[in-house]
């Protein structure tokens, strides 16, 4: 996707933080911390890239409204939120605190840039790319990188917790029906929205019991019926792709011939659970799953 007209001035600095911040973060990241789902070098930068691209709805109104004196800071910041919840975002507890530690000195200028490093190991032959001019607007030492949250009113860092009024819990809810607000709740769920309402897929990965369900669910029932149609399907060992094409194929709409879709007016989300249940085939594909990745890369499927 193109950028935005009014970001067009700030490209050079855009290339300048890819330089720089990109290799060193994913090789600290293969290096250092595992993964709770593998992911591929060329799929991290590519979730970067799509939530900086969510961020930039200011940039895209006419007239901007990012005033000039601020859009240096809204750059900056905005992307390494992204490379926070990108390149970072897919370790697990203890891998976050070692990345943490790392990102925050490779913003301050506290890592070796010379290829021969005995600072960290970032393996043999990268050499860091600072730009000339420093980051805009430091971290807070508030906790965690991923306890902060880029506050486009104030253009500077807030906790995730500072940016949600906390309500009291209804008494009238059923026990099994009551979320409690934490600082998971409103950091994935704000990940969520972000990513849904700019159509960019998301998949949300964990060990069991630890809240995925409920939270794509609580977006889902609060999004705007008027102009989104959610899709919900649950895999089991027995799904099989014919199973899942027809689901999902009986809740849109017929456009014309071989053409379906939501409904005029509307947006469709597919809530696919349990995603990783169904029986691998002869040759240990996942038939179910090649059908929703054939969807993922083209838009759709032959009947």
């Amino acid at each position: 996707t193109p950028l935005p007209a009014t970001l067009q001035a700030h490209k050079p600095r855009l290339e300048a933080l890819f330089a720089w911040l990109v290799d060193p973060c994913m090789r600290f990241v293969r290096k250092h911390c595992k993964e709770l789902i593998p992911t591929s070098d060329i799929n991290l930068p590519f979730a970067l890239m799509n939530i900086f691209e969510s961020l930039l709805d200011e940039f895209r109104a006419e007239p901007c409204a990012v005033q000039d004196k601020d859009q240096a800071v809204f750059v900056d910041c905005a992307f390494a939120f992204s490379v926070i919840w990108s390149i970072g975002g897919t370790t697990e507890v203890a891998g976050r605190a070692k990345f943490d530690d790392f990102f925050r000195k490779l913003l301050d200028g506290k890592v070796d840039v010379s290829a021969e490093r005995t600072d960290v190991d970032l393996g043999p032959g990268l050499e860091i790319f600072p730009p000339d001019k420093k980051f805009a607007k430091p971290l807070l030492a508030d906790g965690s990188v991923y306890d902060l949250h880029f506050d486009k009113q104030s253009m500077g860092w807030r906790n995730w917790l500072k940016t949600v009024e906390v309500a009291p819990l209804d008494k009238s809810l059923d026990f099994q029906s009551i979320v409690v607000t934490t600082i998971d709740t409103i950091r994935y769920r704000f990940l969520f929205d972000l990513l849904v309402g700019h159509g960019k897929h998301v998949l949300f990965g964990g060990p069991t019991g630890t809240g995925k369900t409920v939270y794509i669910k609580q977006s889902l029932d609060a999004q705007d019926r008027a102009s989104y149609q959610n899709i919900q399907s649950t895999f089991s060992a027995q799904t099989n792709a014919n199973q899942i094409q027809d689901i999902i194929d009986s809740k849109l709409d017929k456009r014309r011939k071989g053409i379906y879709g939501p409904p005029f007016g509307f947006k469709a989300v597919i809530f696919i659970d349990d995603l990783n249940m169904p029986q691998l085939e002869v040759y240990g594909a996942q038939p179910p799953i090649e059908l929703l990745r054939q969807y993922l890369d083209h838009g759709g499927w032959y009947g």
